[in-house]
């Protein structure tokens, strides 16, 4: 609908990259949206993209803005890379040089409230074919039992339109907030999966902590969202 509403969008070459200084919805009485990947934008950007043209809907690439100062070793002995969080936008309506996001994104950044971060428009992502997706907890996983795995994953993921490989996501369904992991994607590139819609499949592995899982909820488990 968007597109056909404004036809400009997309037909542009250009990209957009600049900093902003990050909140949490909390700051901007906006917890409502904790639970998707939509950020508000300061207004002056929606004239960059209009500008830019750049293609509906919009997906932005989200890095930390300073390099940490103590970055935590990997077992190589190196600093893991900056953490990319991808999102999507529910406004253009906070100030000049401001953000809100979810507090969850923020975590994903390494991020403190007021923090730096490097904004960065996406064009030209392909969909993904499935994901792999492991929840923190055993109720989750209970949840889709008894519900249905394919409902409790609509309802889940509804206000995400994006995943990225590595993120801890925050999902609520029938008034339970849940933690999930993005384990892995398919036929998505750097682990990017564009439009929730468009998938193929979504997977639910088991609780790795918890041990083997066993009966109904094992099988409910790796059942595809078909």
């Amino acid at each position: 609908m968007a597109s056909r509403l404004y036809t400009a969008f997309g037909q542009g070459k250009g990209s957009l990259t600049t900093s902003l200084q990050a909140f949490s919805f909390s700051r901007c009485g906006r917890p409502d949206l904790e639970d998707g990947d939509k950020i508000i934008l300061p207004s002056e950007l929606f004239r960059a993209v209009s500008r830019l043209r750049l293609p509906l809907p919009f997906l932005f690439k989200l890095s930390k803005g300073t390099k940490p100062a103590h970055a935590m070793p990997t077992r190589t002995g190196k600093a893991p890379p900056p953490f990319e969080q991808y999102c999507g936008v529910m406004e253009f309506s906070a100030d000049k040089g401001k953000c809100f996001l979810p507090k969850w994104m923020l975590r994903n950044l390494r991020t403190r409230e007021g923090g730096s971060i490097v904004l960065t428009s996406q064009r030209g992502v392909k969909k993904g074919q499935w994901a792999k997706l492991q929840p923190h907890t055993m109720a989750f996983v209970d949840l889709a039992a008894a519900v249905g795995p394919r409902e409790v994953l609509e309802v889940a993921f509804r206000n995400y339109s994006a995943l990225s490989v590595g993120e801890t996501l925050k999902v609520s369904v029938a008034g339970e907030s849940f933690l999930i992991d993005v384990i892995e994607t398919v036929q998505a590139p750097a682990g990017l999966v564009m439009l929730l819609s468009e998938l193929e499949h979504l997977v639910l592995v088991p609780v790795l902590r918890l041990g083997p899982l066993q009966g109904r909820s094992s099988r409910l488990c790796r059942q595809a969202l078909r």
